[in-house]
């Protein structure tokens, strides 16, 4: 059975709407099924509140996405880039307290199965 489609009501820029339009030409699809492709790309609001909640309490490193360049749809770091993303990090476990416990966790979980 199909899903019940609910509609909305948007307005757009004029630079959003030639976009819009040019995507949906682009993929051969309706303008609706772009916008529902870019709704279903967002992060689910539930699942972030997990990353946030372990953000909080230390347990992320941080992003390295602002070291990181595109270039042809990948991304790209150059030496100098990598070395300051690995400084960073390296800082980032050097303020943790104590260790992460990943390997003692994955450890006690291999020896449970």
């Amino acid at each position: 059975m199909t899903e019940r489609m609910i509609r909305k009501q948007v307005y757009l820029k004029a630079h959003q709407d030639r976009k819009l339009k040019t995507l949906a030409a682009q993929r051969r699809c309706t303008e609706a099924e772009v916008i529902r492709e870019a709704v279903d790309r967002l992060p689910d609001p539930t699942g972030d509140a997990i990353l946030l909640r372990l953000d909080t309490v230390g347990l992320l490193a941080p992003e390295p996405a602002a070291w990181l360049t595109t270039r042809g749809g990948s991304d790209v770091a150059d030496a100098e880039s990598v070395a300051r993303l690995e400084a960073d990090h390296e800082a980032w476990l050097a303020a943790r307290a104590e260790s992460l416990g990943l390997v003692e966790a994955l450890h006690q979980d291999r020896a449970r199965r």
